[in-house]
């Protein structure tokens, strides 16, 4: 009964939805697919909570395996190497991501580190656009803390996943391998509230990894990354935005709307675009080159927007 239920879930969203027909027809207008990749979102979305509430229901038993659990990531992140291609990948790449919202692709075949704004929820623009790409070699960076998910942190390497970390980006940098970051991290997550791609909480840190490994920097702006799902507003959103920023923990509603109400994103038109540069810019210059991307086609925006977009947001 409950298999047909799914199946009947699956169709439902099939028969409505729009799905691009491209020079590659999504393989994902298969069930099984859809159903594939819906399981991987719930888990990606859902999982550290469940995590969590499981460990407090099953405390005694949570006391013995976590510990485990823990060691095992650590294992897996210090002696795992690198990963540009793996059977997981390659698979997840053939399914087309590109084509279910649509969005352009971006080919990448310098080293270079790629900074990637907004966040939003699944860095869907990042993933499909860039990361999950045939052909793709790049790396995502991702929190560090998804490696300490059970079997899914132990597999994340297979993704071409490092964690969000000064020293592992550093290490991969050196090993000549270009990097997907997103600086706006889990506060540009709150963000998404507003559904407004730019709503940014602007950080530079990966410009010292760039300077110290003298890589070249990527800018990409993806035009509706924050249209792909929707959260429900809270008051305190910029209380609640740096609060998320020192924990690094989404301060937000946990239920999330996606296509048809599911945790499917939503199919919406995606637009990356783009600046890169054979240097590494300063502060200032990134912060040219990011607004001029966000201006392209859209109202007159100044530095002081980007800077400070939380500024009418009073608690």
């Amino acid at each position: 009964m409950v298999r047909g239920l799914l199946y009947l879930y699956v169709k439902i969203i099939v028969s409505r939805s729009t799905i691009y027909e491209g020079p590659l027809r999504w393989s994902m207008k298969n069930w099984t697919s859809i159903f594939f990749v819906g399981t991987v979102v719930f888990v990606w979305i859902w999982s550290l909570p469940l995590l969590l509430i499981g460990a407090i229901m099953m405390f005694p038993f949570a006391l013995f395996v976590l510990p485990i659990s823990c060691l095992i990531s650590l294992l897996v992140q210090q002696h795992c190497q690198v990963v540009t291609e793996s059977f997981l990948r390659s698979f997840v790449n053939s399914l087309g991501l590109a084509n279910w919202f649509p969005c352009n692709t971006i080919s990448v075949t310098k080293q270079t580190v790629i900074s990637v704004h907004p966040h939003g929820l699944l860095c869907c623009g990042a993933l499909a656009g860039i990361h999950f790409v045939p052909g793709s070699t790049t790396i995502m960076c991702v929190a560090p803390v998804l490696f300490y998910i059970p079997v899914v942190g132990w597999g994340l390497h297979l993704l071409g996943c490092i964690p969000a970390n000064y020293t592992s980006m550093l290490h991969t940098l050196q090993l000549g391998h270009s990097i997907i970051v997103l600086p706006g991290g889990v506060p540009e997550i709150v963000l998404l509230e507003q559904q407004d791609d730019q709503s940014l909480f602007p950080r530079y840190g990966f410009l010292k990894l760039a300077m110290a490994t003298n890589t070249p920097v990527t800018t990409v702006f993806v035009r509706g990354e924050c249209s792909t799902f929707q959260l429900i507003p809270l008051p305190c959103l910029k209380l609640r935005t740096y609060l998320s920023w020192w924990t690094n923990i989404p301060a937000i509603l946990p239920i999330v709307i996606g296509h048809w109400g599911t945790w499917l994103p939503k199919q919406t038109q995606l637009t990356l675009l783009s600046y890169h540069t054979n240097t590494v810019p300063t502060r200032n210059q990134y912060k040219i080159r990011l607004i001029s991307l966000m201006l392209q086609g859209r109202r007159p925006l100044s530095i002081k927007r980007v800077s400070n977009s939380l500024s009418k947001k009073k608690c």
